[in-house]
């Protein structure tokens, strides 16, 4: 294994601990603040889905990404 194969594997080790974290969080809020803050407590506009902002978020967290 190389030395870049290592780091795939550890960034996606990284993401699965940071999203495992966050089982049973019920505020969308707390990963609007970090990543798109400009639809932060905007509850009405995103109550039923706000998965791909998670996302974001977990990528965020773990190092990946940066903006």
């Amino acid at each position: 294994m190389t030395s870049e194969t290592g780091e795939a594997i550890d960034a996606r080790q990284a993401l699965v601990v940071w999203a495992l974290n966050e089982l049973g969080e019920q505020d969308p809020n707390k990963y609007y603040r970090v990543c798109a803050s400009q639809f932060a407590d905007r509850r009405a506009e995103h109550s039923g889905s706000w998965c791909g902002i998670f996302c974001l978020w977990v990528l965020h967290e773990a190092g990946i990404a940066t903006d």
